[in-house]
Order: C-alpha cells, then sequence, then structure tokens
C-alpha cells in the first residue's frame, strides 16, 4: 500500500508537471485597454424646501413654549 501511494504520488506530480510546461497559457482574458467608466449626469432637478422646513430645522432640541 505504501509502494502505490508513492508511486501515485509520484505520477500525480509527473501530470501536474508536464500541464505546467507543455500548455501555453494566454497572457490574460482581458484587454488592455481600459474601458472608459464615468458617473452620469442626473437630469433631475433639486426639490425646494418645504415652506416651513428651516424653521423645523432650527428649533431641533429646543422645548416648545405651549
Amino acid at each position: 500500500m505504501e509502494i502505490t501511494g508513492a508511486f501515485l504520488t509520484l505520477l500525480l506530480a509527473y501530470f501536474f508537471v508536464t500541464i505546467a510546461i507543455s500548455v501555453e497559457l494566454p497572457a490574460g482574458l482581458l484587454p488592455d485597454t481600459k474601458p472608459a467608466y464615468r458617473a452620469l449626469k442626473s437630469k433631475k432637478k433639486p426639490v425646494p424646501a418645504r415652506e416651513g422646513q428651516h424653521r423645523r430645522v432650527a428649533n431641533i432640541g429646543t422645548v416648545p413654549a405651549s
């Protein structure tokens, strides 16, 4: 059993070495040029503040008088 295990280990090592030497792998699968990624321009107009919103924001943390 030990001889069979050693033989299979050597056979497996020989297989991987043969594959690594004989097969030419491509340099890369991706193109050399970078894609032109850029942000999209927003078509939405800014939403105007609601009436009284500034007053409510200014009063955050204060206790009402009534």
